[in-house]
């Protein structure tokens, strides 16, 4: 067909999503008469601060000539009516034109275990976004290779992931048990507050500005950190503002012997910690050996963590033990009731 042979259903203001009571809308050009089309998202300039959609000289009549579905979106990446950017996870907004799209964005950080169950080894400094396994942006071959022995080509057959995280230190004792469901982003907690007191929550996390202080502040902050440690090749896949490469056979930073070592270095110039530094020690079976981590900025923190006990539930590979050091002092962190469900069954899977 030529140019100029499609009409256009337009449906402005749909609502995608909310946050803080705010809603964000975006407006849908359609071209008539196709069963699929490709699919371009507009997001109006502003430095995520101000501006507005309609400044998007996109629309019908590029839809039009082009047979493009056109999703022309809102952003959002302020605190209240201030703009002003505060260091909590729970008040960062990307909910634009990313809030339902397939892909992380974000840095990652370490803070200290301590006895105010505040533990947050390692967690995204934006939304975690649901992860695609088909269509992503190119990534490294190791990078590739390494998420294959984990099972990242079946993770859309994965309805739901369920574990305990627990963490050991000096003084310190930690458990709690998640579920979540990557198609959706709905995320269950259970554990104790800050009081010892159980709770027990499910949400949405794209509905997190409407959550209570305790949601976004401490329990999502706190699903970040443990997600990562059970899933950490995966994150390191969807985490495409993350360079990764290979640096030859290296010597293990603990144990005997050498492997294959993968860097992973964030940006410095976002997240709560600019310019963290991952390394992956991978063995001759695809396998994560062992892992170093490293503290972006002036403040010194270097983790280091064997993988190991490995086991399988459906198609994903977990390591649910991981024994080290922070700092110098005793870590040990591990993972108990591991299983998935798989699409269209209710049955779990346990890790085995």
């Amino acid at each position: 067909m030529t140019a100029r042979e499609y009409e256009v259903a337009t449906r402005p203001d749909i609502v995608f999503a909310e946050h803080d009571g705010v809603s964000l809308l975006g407006d849908l050009y359609l071209p008539k008469g196709l069963g699929k089309a490709p699919v371009l998202v507009g997001v109006h300039g502003g430095g995520w601060q101000v501006g507005d959609r309609n400044s998007i000289r996109i629309g019908e009549t590029t839809s039009q000539e082009t047979a493009i579905m056109i999703c022309s979106c809102r952003n959002k990446l302020r605190c209240g009516e201030t703009g002003s950017r505060t260091g909590r996870a729970g008040s960062w907004s990307f909910l634009g034109a990313t809030a339902r799209l397939p892909f992380t964005r974000g840095g990652t950080f370490m803070t200290m275990l301590t006895q105010l169950h505040a533990i947050r080894l390692l967690a995204l400094g934006m939304l975690l976004i649901l992860p695609a396994t088909s269509g992503a942006q190119q990534r490294p071959p190791v990078l590739e290779k390494l998420t294959k022995t984990y099972g990242l080509e079946s993770f859309g057959q994965i309805e739901a992931i369920r574990y305990t995280f627990n963490a050991e230190a000096p003084g310190f004792n930690l458990s709690r048990s998640w579920t979540w469901e990557p198609k959706t982003d709905q995320v269950t907690y259970e554990g104790k507050d800050k009081s010892g007191n159980p709770v027990k929550v499910t949400y949405l996390r794209s509905q997190l500005g409407s959550q209570p202080a305790n949601v976004r502040d401490d329990i999502d902050p706190s699903f970040l950190n443990d997600n990562y440690w059970l899933l950490l090749p995966f994150h390191f896949y969807w985490d495409t503002n993350a360079a990764v490469e290979g640096a030859g056979v290296q010597k293990l930073p603990q144990g005997n012997g050498s492997a294959e070592k993968i860097v992973v270095k964030y940006p410095s110039d976002g997240g709560y910690s600019p310019g963290d530094t991952w390394e992956l020690y991978v063995g001759s079976d695809g396998r994560v050996e062992e892992m170093g981590y490293h503290r972006g900025g002036p403040a010194k923190l270097e983790v280091f963590a064997t993988w190991a006990d490995y086991k399988k539930a459906g198609p994903l590979l977990f390591s649910l033990d991981h024994r080290g050091t922070r700092n110098g002092d005793p870590l040990h962190l591990f993972f108990s009731n591991v299983a998935v469900k798989l699409v269209g069954s209710n049955t779990w899977m346990d890790a085995r």
